[in-house]
C-alpha cells in the first residue's frame, strides 16, 4: 500500500484512492470501502429490502399525491411554454430575415 493507494477493507484489494469516496472524517481522506463494494452493498441492501421501500414509496405517493400532480402539470406546462416560446423566437428571425430580404 503506498501514498497513491489504499486497502479496501471489504474485498481487500490495494486501489487507487480515485476508486474510493472522499471522506474527511477518516484520517487518510477516503473511505474503508472502495466504491464499488458500497454499490455491490447497496444493491444487496435494495434487494433484500425491496418490498419495504415500496411500501414507503406508496405510502408517500399515497399521500402527496395531489402535490406530485400538479407538480407534474405545471412541469408539462412549462415544458410547453418552453416548446412554444422556442417556436416563435424561430419565427421572429425567419421574418426578420424575410424583411431584410424585401427592402
Amino acid at each position: 500500500m503506498t501514498a497513491e493507494t489504499v486497502r479496501c477493507v471489504r474485498c481487500g484489494l490495494d486501489l487507487s484512492v480515485k476508486a474510493f469516496r472522499a471522506n474527511p472524517r477518516k484520517r487518510d481522506g477516503v473511505n474503508s470501502w472502495c466504491r464499488a463494494c458500497h454499490v455491490a452493498r447497496t444493491r444487496q441492501w435494495r434487494q433484500e429490502h425491496r418490498d419495504e421501500i415500496l411500501a414507503r414509496r406508496r405510502a408517500w405517493y399515497a399521500e402527496h399525491a395531489d402535490a406530485e400532480q400538479a407538480r407534474r402539470t405545471e412541469r408539462q406546462a412549462a415544458r410547453r411554454r418552453a416548446a412554444l416560446a422556442e417556436i416563435d423566437a424561430h419565427l421572429r428571425q425567419e421574418f426578420a430575415a424575410e424583411r431584410v430580404r424585401r427592402r
